[in-house]
This record gives C-alpha cells, structure tokens and sequence, in this order.
C-alpha cells in the first residue's frame, strides 16, 4: 500500500461488531484520508438491529479510487 499511497498507518480498532472502528473514521475529519476496512454488516445490517453512534446516510460517501 505505501508503495502506491505513500505513507500509510494501519490502526486496528476491533471489538463492538466493527462499531468502534467505522466509528472513528465517521468523526474523523473530513478533509482526512481515513479509510475503513469492514464487512457489510457495520453499514447495511447493524442500523436495523441497534442504534449506533454514527448515521450511514450522513457520515459516509462511497470512496471513488482516483487510479
């Protein structure tokens, strides 16, 4: 990945169905290049069983590769 993206920091946030990790990326900044790895179930599934601290409609956009 750093030979294509440059620098890259992997931060491993696990625990809570993937809800702690795709958490921080929906508060992270938004001109920040924060990216999340995750099984569909954070997005599509979990906002129809619980009630999560991030909106999916709100806080997210699909990422669109620039290569």
């Amino acid at each position: 990945m750093s030979e294509r993206f440059g620098s890259v920091l992997v931060e491993n946030r696990s625990g809570g169905n993937e809800t702690i990790g795709v958490d921080a990326v929906a508060k992270s900044a938004p001109e920040a290049l924060y990216r999340a790895a995750h099984t569909p179930a954070a997005i599509v599934v979990l906002p129809h069983l619980q009630k999560l601290p991030y909106n999916v409609d709100r806080d997210f956009a699909p990422y669109r590769s620039r290569w």
